[in-house]
């Protein structure tokens, strides 16, 4: 999941992976994530296996942002 902290005006990101015996943990915690993102008003863009999968405000144009420093 990347998100553009618009405190900092840095973008951010974190991976997921699923706790042993739990399907569907990791997305389940970004999700999580996203919606604290959302709350905060930062976009936020969520991939799975380099494919986005999810994005709110304005998130999809994370992509021109996501590899500056």
């Amino acid at each position: 999941m990347y998100w553009k902290d618009e405190d900092t005006n840095r973008v951010r990101s974190e991976e997921f992976s699923n706790k042993t015996g739990w399907d569907h943990s990791a997305m389940n915690a970004a999700l999580e994530m996203a919606e604290e993102a959302n709350d905060n008003g930062f976009p936020w863009l969520l991939e799975e296996d380099g494919c986005q999968v999810a994005h709110g405000n304005n998130g999809d144009l994370l992509g021109v942002y996501r590899y500056q420093g």
